[in-house]
């Protein structure tokens, strides 16, 4: 299925790029953008994302639903063995 606009259209959900892929530095930390909200420090170490290209899925982490990046090369699963999630 094709990404338009920064979204993909299936049943009302949307896919968002891991801030911490290399796709996601390319697009806004190259170009000096800070990074989320939740961001304590630049820059944002990035790694490759290789199964998913750098895009996170919907996903809901108790009551909150949000996005979690489920790339195995993702920065962050391989730092703190946990997968990213941004509500």
């Amino acid at each position: 299925m094709s990404k338009i606009n920064g979204h993909t259209p299936l049943d009302g959900h949307s896919w968002k790029l891991c801030p911490h892929s290399t796709q996601y530095g390319t697009a806004y930390y190259d170009l000096g953008f800070d990074g989320p909200s939740t961001n304590t420090g630049l820059p944002v170490p990035t790694s490759a994302h290789p199964d998913t290209e750098g895009t996170m899925r919907t996903a809901m982490k108790g009551s909150v639903w949000g996005f979690m990046c489920m790339d195995d090369n993702c920065y962050f699963f391989i730092t703190y063995g946990r997968r990213y999630f941004e509500a």
